[in-house]
């Protein structure tokens, strides 16, 4: 990951505001040493400002909520018609996931989840 001089320089800032605020010694020599990454540009170090991933795009997250919409339409025809139900199989027409094993389908998954658990938006 890379960060401008400018978000070095407040990152920088942050932590020489915590390092005077924090009463442990342990905290006091982590946020000096994250100084010192920032200011020397140190980029390996980076992860240690935040577990940020990468963004999931507008159009993927429309992809999601069709693909739930989708099946969900599908169960729910499924549900209503007798002669689908005695033909095919309940989980035929349900969704069987995103492959986790994949990192772009991984963060898929992470926005499905997020819509059905976290905000309720899916049944």
């Amino acid at each position: 990951m890379s960060l401008t001089v400018y978000q070095r320089q407040v990152l920088l800032n942050q932590h020489k505001i915590l390092e005077m605020l924090s009463k442990e010694i342990d905290d006091k020599e982590y946020h000096k040493m994250m100084q010192e990454v920032y200011q020397s540009g140190y980029e390996y170090e980076y992860f240690e400002h935040g577990p940020y991933k990468d963004e999931l795009s507008e159009e993927d997250c429309k992809f999601v909520y069709e693909v739930i919409n989708m099946y969900d339409d599908l169960y729910f025809y499924w549900k209503s018609n007798e002669e689908l139900k005695s033909n095919v199989d309940k989980y035929k027409v349900m969704f069987s996931g995103f492959d986790l094993n994949d990192g772009y389908e991984h963060k898929l998954y992470s926005f499905a989840k997020f819509l059905i658990k976290d905000l309720y938006r899916l049944n």
